[in-house]
């Protein structure tokens, strides 16, 4: 009786163990899929807005068209997920690259790294390096050197977007995030104490002109 009782519960022991390491095997990756299917890395990637503004006490720009173009560098992976941004653009309509503002400014992306968008599993969006150059428009044509240049540059600023166990669309969402002032800033930049810029934004994300889904899967 006392071995059946021990061999029972040897048994047992043996199928928790192995329950638990099946758990411990299963991890939660964040997938992006256009169409039900995964991205793979290097696969295009563009992230639009409408509501791109960049602000301060000072003055506002709003950006109608705006752009962020790359590339998947990892998806479908137990750490982070993120998307090498190649280029951007920003602009409010024609081909000057004027967004609307008090000044006439020509918007310029800037980054002074190379930038990405970094996504984790809880619903987290960082974008790294964002940069702003806004140019008046009467100095565009002079030499670099003369130009009155106001630049709005983060090492980082911190988003949000939807996520769940069931896909969604993949729209990142940034509010109030504060900037910097680069310190070569012009006069029309302000340079008082409360000037340092805030940036708002959506970014909604498409593969080759599909909808890119976002969803946390259990691997």
């Amino acid at each position: 009786m006392r071995n059946r009782i021990v061999g029972a519960w040897l048994m047992s022991l043996v199928a928790f163990a192995v329950a638990c390491t099946g758990v411990a095997s299963a991890a939660t990756v964040l997938r992006l899929e256009v169409n039900g299917n995964v991205l793979p890395a290097g696969a295009p990637i563009v992230a639009s807005s409408t509501n791109t503004t960049v602000s301060n006490a000072f003055w506002t720009l709003a950006c109608s068209e705006g752009s962020l173009t790359g590339v998947v560098g990892q998806n479908n992976r137990p750490k982070n997920d993120f998307i090498l941004i190649t280029s951007g653009q920003f602009a409010g309509g024609g081909n000057e690259g004027l967004c609307s503002s008090a000044f006439d400014f020509v918007t310029a992306w800037v980054p002074q790294n190379p930038p990405e968008f970094i996504l984790d599993k809880k619903g987290g969006a960082q974008l790294r390096f964002p940069g702003f150059k806004m140019t008046p428009l009467e100095d565009i044509e002079k030499p670099p050197g003369q130009h009155e240049a106001c630049t709005a540059l983060s090492n980082g600023i911190k988003g949000a977007f939807p996520l769940s166990n069931s896909l969604q669309q993949l729209v990142v969402s940034y509010t109030n995030v504060k900037m910097h002032l680069a310190a070569d800033h012009g006069a029309e930049c302000g340079s008082r104490a409360g000037h340092s810029p805030f940036m708002s934004a959506t970014f909604t994300f498409t593969s080759e002109g599909q909808e890119v889904e976002v969803v946390n899967f259990l691997h």
